[in-house]
């Protein structure tokens, strides 16, 4: 008797924690709903890599129990042409998923982003930025950024 109350006990904690972590991931999420504005890209390991130095990043909410389990978006850099791109918020609210959806531009989010700060008008991530080194059609050859963002309303 005690094994299954111990059982049911460790059960029904482990899913508290998963539907808590989901609350978050789903109120993070609601509040990048919006454009952005990208003020600085950042190396975080050596390279000379030329980065950004424009752009704006757009998410639309949308929930995370739908079957897709990402958001639509679009973002540009410098004056690239807009790409879309699918997001999604996970680890409790803590990490940003962004990947690039169709052709590749110079610079492309693709990848998960650690939410480093975020406020109502602030946003600052760590994460790869994947950089098109030289077009090549449908196999183009990139090069991954290790870089810090900052995005501000």
């Amino acid at each position: 008797m005690k094994t299954n109350f111990t059982f049911w006990s460790a059960v029904i904690c482990t899913a508290s924690v998963f539907i808590a972590g989901c609350d978050k991931d789903q109120k993070t999420l609601n509040k990048l709903d919006g454009t952005w504005q990208l003020e600085q890209v950042t190396h975080l390991t050596q390279d000379t890599t030329k980065l950004p130095t424009s752009g704006t990043i757009s998410f639309t909410s949308c929930d995370l129990d739908d079957a897709a389990k990402s958001c639509p978006g679009t973002y540009t850099f410098n004056a690239q042409a807009s790409s879309a791109l699918t997001f999604n918020v996970f680890e409790g609210g803590k990490e940003l998923g962004m990947f690039h959806t169709g052709n590749y531009n110079t610079y492309n989010y693709s990848d998960k982003y650690k939410i480093v700060q975020r406020s109502d008008n602030r946003l600052e991530l760590e994460g790869n930025l994947i950089v098109v080194r030289k077009p090549a059609g449908a196999n183009p050859v990139t090069k991954q950024v290790r870089v810090g963002i900052v995005l501000e309303r």
